[in-house]
């Protein structure tokens, strides 16, 4: 059986969701046929051409601690426990709040910290091994 390459959109036909291959289907509003979907995994549609959605910030190391900068207002920072899968932080930027977020960690371990912006960004996701001082 042969395998068509096939993007998903989202149900207002922009942005998409999902991709890869599958057997031939029918192409509908949210499901076309592509011959590489892994080219515009991260794109959304605008007056028919795919444009590369803009990736949500990334945390980096500051003297105390980390922090993430550059956040729109309804950005969502989640951070989990990688090993415990517990959730530590979770938080959202605000109007009239600052654009930033700093935390720091309590204990050893790692960290999946996922920032994800308003549409059309993104979610950034990034690991950070917390060692001793």
């Amino acid at each position: 059986m042969t395998q068509v390459g096939f993007i998903q959109f989202d149900v207002t036909g922009t942005y998409v969701q999902a991709y890869g291959h599958c057997p031939d289907a029918e192409e509908t509003m949210t499901f076309k046929k592509v011959s590489d979907p892994y080219a515009v995994r991260n794109h959304y549609i605008s007056e028919g051409a795919f444009i590369e959605r803009p990736s949500s910030p990334t945390p980096f190391k500051i003297e105390a601690g980390y922090r993430i900068e550059g956040c729109l207002p309804s950005t969502t920072i989640l951070i989990e426990d990688v090993l415990s899968g517990d959730l530590v932080l979770e938080a959202m930027i605000e109007e009239n709040e600052d654009d930033f977020l700093e935390f720091t960690f309590e204990d050893v371990g790692n960290y999946r910290v996922m920032v994800k912006s308003p549409l059309p960004h993104r979610e950034s996701v990034m690991i950070i091994a917390e060692e001793l001082s």
